[in-house]
This record gives C-alpha cells, structure tokens and sequence, in this order.
C-alpha cells in the first residue's frame, strides 16, 4: 500500500511540475506578437491522430502550406471547420492543407467526427510551439515551400477576417457555424 501511495505521488508531482511549465510557456507565447509575413520556420516533427511520428517539411512540395492551428476543445474551431473543409476543396490544388493540434486529448475522435480533410499533427515538440508563437486557437497560416511565412489570421473566419481569407485564396467560404447542423440540412 506504501508503495503504491508513493508511486501516486510521484506522479502526480511530475503532472504538477507539467502542468506548470506548460502554463509558463503559454503565457510566453500570450505575451509575444503573432508570427508576421517573411518571419522564416523550421519544419515540424510530431504525431498525426494515429500517433505515427511525420516531419513536416515545407520543401517536401511546391506549393504553399496552410496550417490550421486547432484545438478539439476550442469551440471555435469547431465551428471554423465548415470553412476549413470548404477552403480545403476550392484550393486544394494550390495549396497543401495539414491541421496542427494544440491538445492530443480525444484527437482522433475529433477528426473522425468532424471529417477534416486533411492530416492533423499534435505532440508538438516546445521549439515549434515557442518558434510559430503557438497559443490560441483556431489560427491560420500559410508557409512558402521555403519556410517563409506569407500570411497569418488568427481566429475563425467571419465578418473581415473570412472577407480577407476569401481574397486572399480566391473562394467563397461558408461562416462560421455548427458543422452537426450544416452537415443534416
């Protein structure tokens, strides 16, 4: 019994000491500016929802990446995802989707459920997170096949920022809404 009581409590101090470097690191990312255009990124080596280990590297196409920096529990995110399918489909062949998690808790789930069109990486390592100035959810951004940032958005697509994203990719999106809803009518 006394093993298992210390056993309990080392754990629940390396969650404690987790749960403490993880805020520090949010607030970092909080109190620094967004990336910009013409900031230049590394790939990223982390896990897609089936937990196989990718790296994605920029160079690997030629043509511009579009990161959907998302989040399962970030309600707008859900209903961001209606544009993110509909973006995905008008520009597909201009432009090369994959989504970044902030959160692996109940990822597969989430993108079963929710149908995203494209591969979601999450368990990203802190240099990406720290690098791509990664907190809030949903955020968009495109990356040249050289690694430089073209253009960032953050939050989901309604009123000037889907009027924005519309012409910069050149589509018609559909506004934020509840994907449930949009996919039954």
């Amino acid at each position: 019994m006394a093993t298992l009581l210390v056993c309990s409590l080392g754990i629940n101090l390396l969650l404690a000491r987790r749960v403490v470097s993880l805020k520090l690191l949010v607030g970092t990312m909080k109190s620094e500016a967004q990336l910009a255009a013409g900031d230049k990124v590394a790939g990223i080596t982390a896990r897609d929802a089936q937990g196989n280990i990718a790296v994605l590297d920029y160079r690997s196409t030629s043509v511009p990446t579009v990161l959907f920096v998302i989040s399962p529990t970030c309600g707008w995110c859900t209903k961001n995802i209606m544009n993110m399918r509909a973006l995905t489909e008008q520009a597909g062949d201009r432009y090369r989707f994959v989504g970044l998690s902030l959160s692996s808790d109940k990822l597969g789930e989430y993108v079963a459920k929710n149908k995203l069109p494209f591969t979601v990486y999450a368990d990203l390592p802190y240099a990406p997170l720290r690098d791509y100035k990664l907190g809030g959810t949903p955020q968009t951004i495109v990356v040249s096949p050289n690694g430089e940032i073209i253009k960032v958005w953050s939050g989901a697509f309604a009123g000037n920022l889907q009027k924005d994203v519309e012409a910069f990719f050149d589509v018609n999106l559909p506004g934020v809404m509840d994907p449930e809803k949009a996919l039954n009518e």
